[in-house]
């Protein structure tokens, strides 16, 4: 599986990026919440699922859980924000973008 990571690809390229990766055959999309261009990645995506290119089942979609969002009572908060930027009802992987906590 070739994968396209999305950290510091510019504002307003981003979305076409992914487009472009998906035509050509990724199927892996790396993105988080830190890099702040999940929406752009999203548009990105739900255009090559609109267009018939892929099937949202086929793609493997992961994102990070930021350091300022590791309490127990913020971790679901802050996934759900990641879901709703990316406009995806699922994730298939969710990790700790770092192994501690920021306030």
């Amino acid at each position: 599986m070739i994968g396209l990571g999305t950290w510091q690809s510019p504002k307003g390229q981003v979305a076409e990026a992914v487009k472009e990766a998906i035509s050509t055959g990724y199927r892996h999309i790396d993105g988080a919440y830190v890099y702040q261009n999940e929406k752009e990645v999203g548009e990105g995506i739900h255009q090559k699922i609109k267009e018939g290119v892929v099937k949202r089942e086929d793609l493997f979609i992961v994102s990070k859980l930021w350091c300022t969002f590791s309490a127990k009572d913020k971790v679901k908060e802050a996934c759900c924000k990641t879901l709703s930027d990316l406009n995806l009802e699922y994730l298939d992987l969710y990790l700790i973008h770092w192994p501690m906590g920021f306030k």
